[in-house]
């Protein structure tokens, strides 16, 4: 849940400086993304790996979901539950640490023009479909392997 709550805070901050004349460090939404993204991170660390180790994901039930993701799990060397927890913790952090990235450029529609900003952007959404993709697909996978 605070994944998620972070990733709809990071979509609203995106929103609100395309449609108004503001910047990341003026909206409070911001450092809440950062703060649930960090939190999530910090819970899935917390996991009890043992138990999740015995979970394992299948590439064929990957590809029953989506086979466009199979690349993308294998990239992010997922083979058991206990290894997306690790993963989803990596994304949770890069995602605030590229939210925090845009707060140190102060960026907004006018430094929108500005490369690293560009950059920054498009690496957040980026980073943000592929971790939809690869968590949808695996948790899929490990739902099916489970029934």
């Amino acid at each position: 849940m605070n994944t998620l709550e972070g990733l709809a805070l990071i979509h609203d901050v995106l929103l609100q400086i395309e449609q108004d004349e503001t910047s990341v460090n003026s909206l409070e939404t911001t450092s809440a993304a950062i703060e649930r993204l960090t939190s999530a991170a910090e819970l899935f660390q917390g996991l009890q790996t043992d138990d999740l180790q015995t979970l394992v994901v299948s590439i064929e039930a990957v590809a029953q979901i989506d086979e466009d993701a199979i690349q993308l799990v294998g990239n992010a060397e997922i083979e058991t539950a206990a290894d997306l927890a690790r993963y989803s913790s990596d994304q949770s952090l890069e995602l605030a640490g590229l939210v925090s990235t845009l707060q140190e450029i102060d960026f907004g529609p006018d430094a929108a023009a500005s490369s690293e900003g560009r950059t920054t952007v498009n690496r957040l959404v980026s980073n943000i479909s592929t971790m939809m993709i690869v968590v949808n697909s695996v948790s899929g996978a490990l739902a099916l392997e489970t029934q």
